[in-house]
């Protein structure tokens, strides 16, 4: 059975690789276990370590802002990196509909996919 699971993973894996989107829903038959849904995409950017720099600099900048008890909204990362809002949005929309970070009421935060990204790609 492991082999076949390990099998289908490996072909979601390289179909979102090729750019469709391939979402995993996770679930048992226990009525008091956590369902949940994974989407393949982040995955494999944080497997390859190829968020793009400039993403990286805005992310890195969301918890710069939050460490120093800023809350980063757009205009403030905008400011902080000295970039239009415009381009900042749009760095903002991916990593927030790829996972990476969470938006409420126009501040954002890191997610754990986030963080673990930085751990296993070290960048200063």
């Amino acid at each position: 059975m492991r082999i076949i699971v390990a099998t289908t993973l490996i072909a979601l894996e390289l179909l979102a690789a090729k750019g469709h989107r391939v979402t995993i829903h996770i679930s048992t038959e226990d009525p008091q276990a956590i369902e949940t849904t994974i989407q393949l995409e982040p995955i494999i950017t944080i497997i390859r370590g190829d968020l793009s720099q400039a993403r990286l600099r805005v992310a890195k900048a969301v918890i710069q802002l939050h460490e120093k008890g800023v809350k980063p909204t757009q205009p403030e990362i905008a400011k902080a990196l000295d970039l239009s809002e415009r381009t900042v949005r749009q760095h903002l929309a991916w990593l927030r509909n790829h996972g990476f970070l969470e938006e409420k009421r126009g501040v954002y935060t890191p997610t754990p996919l986030l963080k673990l990204y930085l751990k296993l790609h070290a960048t200063e």
